[in-house]
């Protein structure tokens, strides 16, 4: 009976690591973004009134953040709607924390489900394909362990909602065109897709300055790669033979979708360059590309996860190569050396977005997203290409080594449920307080980057909070170093 019903232990598993993440997304603090983006503050007013950047087009504006309306938009329709729909059945304080559960969980998920289907090409989320793959990547986001170098969901909930899920709707995106050029499938796509195809292009090029570099590169080089096939390996050297032969390849609709993506996606990159929001101008280009070498070498050194990750790349790779030509092992390799061009292209691209004083070598977590999620894709499809054609003996040692890399990062993923607890005490204080001005005596960040001396530098905050019914009337703090 076992035999039969394995899979429904990889459900199992799979729900349990999934509440587990949910619980540790539950106890992380604020992060002091939220209540600029949800009021909107000051700074973001230009954005919200001008959402497709008229005026930098036309009147050479520069405001904060001018091609990430949407990212802006989501990020407070969901704040003011969400924790008031959740204190049904939970109180304030609770509803905003839970609130930024239920979102980071759902992207955590969504991204699993999503490689899972690039990987296996299966998208019935029964399928014991699709759960084995789901079941092997789920150990690699971090919530705590190696977070700080290759944490995927970020613990300032903006920053998941401004890079972690403008990301998964790109490869949701890509989705249907990736299954036409790699599983052979046929593009069927419903008016109702193509309009929502159509309209995700718009939202993911006006979410921010990552998302255009990302479509233009990897668009640039699927059509470079099909011309290049056609051109040279096949030695079609007539132009009207090469363009039927692409376009028979690519297919109208692809070609049409990926055009009409790139012509959003650089008029977004030309109105982003009129940013004013954290960009510091007085460190130069050079000296920008001079700070990368270290902020890879630091994100691969400093924490075991992004060397045990490459480690068993490496590892799967080899044994790869030791395997009988085939052509679906032909295509893996021919995808793994694009990803690698892609890869080194993105991270040459870094620098010229400016240089913020955040980020002091150019490179971190969120910037580092789009070629950790790579390494997740490439470790999922070589181990499960090789879990299908290794031989019986090698097999079993092969997954009980895939067993302990997943166990490795288990265990080191530790939970932190007392990350909020003193933000959660200081809120509760400040919901209490029958003063106008409070002194908060504690040490921790209250939905902040920074500890507060100056009472007015909470305004925000505080309209923030009766927003969401914590407090009833205005209500300043204030910390003392």
């Amino acid at each position: 009976m076992l035999k039969r019903n394995w899979h429904f232990l990889l459900i199992i598993f799979l729900c349990l690591d999934i509440a587990y993440s949910f619980s540790q997304h539950f106890h992380v603090a604020l992060d002091g973004d939220l209540p600029n983006i949800i009021l909107p503050a000051e700074q973001y007013q230009p954005l919200m009134n001008d959402p497709f950047g008229i005026s930098v087009l036309l009147e050479n504006e520069s405001n904060a953040s001018p091609n990430r309306f949407f990212a802006h938009w989501f990020t407070a329709e969901y704040f003011r709607n969400i924790p008031h729909f959740l204190q049904k059945i939970v109180s304030p304080i609770d509803s905003v924390y839970l609130a930024c559960a239920l979102i980071k969980t759902f992207i955590q998920f969504f991204l699993i489900a999503l490689l899972a289907i690039f990987i296996t090409g299966k998208s019935k989320l029964t399928d014991k394909y699709f759960l084995i793959v789901a079941v092997l990547l789920t150990p690699l986001f971090q919530t705590s362990g190696y977070y700080q170098y290759m944490g995927v969901i970020d613990k300032a909930t903006t920053y998941t909602l401004f890079y972690a899920f403008p990301i998964s709707l790109l490869l949701l995106f890509f989705l249907p065109f990736y299954k036409k050029l790699y599983f052979n499938t046929s593009l069927e796509l419903s008016w109702g897709k193509k309009i929502f195809l159509f309209l995700l292009t718009i939202y993911l090029s006006l979410n921010g300055p990552l998302i255009p570099p990302i479509v233009l590169l990897s668009i640039a080089m699927i059509f470079g790669f099909q011309i290049w096939k056609f051109f040279m390996k096949e030695n079609k050297k007539n132009y009207l033979e090469l363009k039927k032969s692409f376009l028979e390849k690519i297919g109208i609709q692809t070609f049409f979708f990926f055009l009409v993506f790139c012509c959003f996606s650089m008029y977004s990159f030309f109105i982003g360059l009129n940013t004013s929001e954290g960009v510091v101008n007085s460190v130069s280009i050079m000296e920008r590309y001079q700070k990368v070498p270290l902020g890879i070498f630091n994100m691969l050194t400093q924490k075991l996860g992004f060397p045990i990750l490459i480690l068993v790349i490496l590892v799967n790779v080899f044994l790869m190569k030791k395997q009988t030509e085939s052509t679906e092992r032909k295509k893996i390799f021919i995808l793994l050396q694009c990803l690698s061009v892609f890869a080194i292209f993105y991270i040459l691209l870094l620098p010229l977005g400016g240089y913020r004083e955040y980020r002091p070598n150019i490179i971190r977590r969120d910037t580092f997203l789009p070629i950790t999620l790579l390494l997740f894709y490439t470790y999922g499809i070589t181990s499960f290409y090789l879990f299908r054609h290794l031989v019986s003996k090698y097999k079993k040692w092969y997954v009980i080594g895939l067993a302990v890399v997943s166990f490795n990062f288990m265990i080191v993923d530790l939970p932190d449920f007392d990350n909020n607890k003193c933000e959660r005490d200081a809120l509760v204080k400040i919901s209490n307080a029958s003063e106008n001005i409070i002194q908060v005596d504690n040490d921790c960040l209250i939905m902040t980057w920074i500890k507060v001396e100056d009472p007015e530098f909470t305004e925000t905050n505080s309209e923030v909070l009766q927003m969401w019914n914590i407090i009833e009337k205005p209500t300043l703090y204030y910390q003392k170093y």
